[in-house]
């Protein structure tokens, strides 16, 4: 078994997750063509794509596990405070009168702009804070990788 890093484990899911894309793809693409038409290894890459996906199902097990805990209400938390600052970017913070069209309209915001921006700067410091922690947690947790899988280089 070999020893690698949660960063290097997150880079060889999403290597996977690609290679799940790919051969789905080759597969839908060229399972059915015509007579005399491009052809491809459909089984084979079908084949590659069942071993890829139990792959897949034990490296995201292995980030589970070794996500429990303080790492994991960093990734919640991080999670949460972007769906957050999303809304709050988009929050409307129109104040004053507004005569366009037939009607003269007055509004009131109860946030103002300078507020907003306020807001919106402290929940990005903390999101960064806590993107830290996560990448430092990521680059210096080892875990146990099963023999068989591709290790990417440092």
């Amino acid at each position: 078994m070999a020893s690698i890093t949660l960063a290097r484990l997150l880079k060889l899911k999403n290597r996977y997750v690609s290679r799940l894309a790919e051969t789905a793809s080759i597969v839908k693409t060229y399972n059915s063509r015509l007579v005399g038409g491009e052809e491809a290894n459909v089984r084979g890459n079908l084949n590659a794509h069942k071993i890829t996906l139990e792959r897949l199902v034990t490296i995201k097990q292995l980030l589970e596990d070794a996500n429990q805990g303080g790492q994991r209400g960093r990734i919640l938390r991080i999670s949460e405070l972007k769906t957050m600052l999303a809304w709050l970017k988009d929050l409307d913070t129109k104040s004053g009168k507004d005569s366009g069209g037939y009607l003269e309209r007055e509004y009131v915001a109860e946030i103002k702009l300078e507020e907003r921006q306020q807001m919106t700067r402290a929940i990005e410091e903390e999101v960064f804070k806590t993107q830290e922690e996560i990448d430092t947690y990521n680059a210096t947790t080892k875990v146990s990788l099963p023999d068989g899988y591709e290790i990417l280089p440092e």
